[in-house]
């Protein structure tokens, strides 16, 4: 980080809102609702092309050549196996009368075991957590989490507000004014309260030493 070197892609334009890193493949997304590729450690972008994608959520590296995207669309997450180069949907388990979770995060448990952290915006504004055990080819549901808002902002895709950390073991969802934990197994999640720092939108979580700490 001591020198950097500005790479422009007129391509795609916008405000890049994440990055994610596996290996040499880079991909990000940014305020135009597009999913970039690079393969030469960001010297180079091309688009994901895939017409079925809209306004981009969260991207996501789970390591061996798989990568998750997500979008705003209920119940659906977004699975390469070929380090990002072709994309196919999987779905979530169904919640009627309601449609599915828009996933907002993702998290490795030490086991190899992923977590899904969703987010339900009709009705009852809660959160769903799930699991899949064979490198997200499926998922089920783990833990619900009662209280939730972050749905994804429709003008600029941000979901900075309903985050995965992982300290040890331990899980935390932050997800503003609210922060919950779960150990292993991951079938209960208990919410702990943040003090007073923890009042504005603008709050961020993060670990220190394992412990969480609040920036406003």
């Amino acid at each position: 980080g001591i020198t950097w070197t500005l790479y422009n892609n007129s391509s795609s334009g916008g405000q890049i809102e994440q990055i994610a890193i596996g290996g040499n493949t880079v991909i990000s997304h940014s305020t135009v609702y597009a999913y970039m590729r690079s393969t030469d450690q960001g010297q180079n972008w091309t688009t994901i092309n895939n017409s079925n994608i809209y306004l981009p959520v969260k991207v996501f590296c789970a390591g061996n050549g798989i990568w998750f995207l997500t979008d705003a669309v209920y119940g659906k997450i977004w699975r390469s196996t070929d380090d990002g180069i072709t994309f196919s949907s999987v779905s979530l388990p169904s919640e009627s009368p309601a449609p599915a979770e828009v996933i907002l995060d993702f998290c490795i448990l030490d086991n190899g075991n992923i977590l899904a952290l969703g987010y339900q915006p009709h009705g009852s504004y809660r959160s769903k957590i799930f699991i899949s055990t064979d490198n997200g080819a499926s998922w089920a549901a783990q833990i619900t989490v009662p209280i939730m808002h972050g749905y994804p902002n429709s003008s600029t895709g941000s979901t900075d507000k309903a985050v995965f950390f992982k300290s040890g073991t331990r899980v935390y969802v932050f997800n503003f004014p609210h922060v919950f934990y779960s150990d292993s197994p991951y079938t209960t999640m208990t919410k702990i309260s943040p003090n007073n720092s923890a009042n504005s939108l603008s709050t961020k979580m993060y670990l220190i030493d394992g412990i969480p700490s609040f920036v406003s």
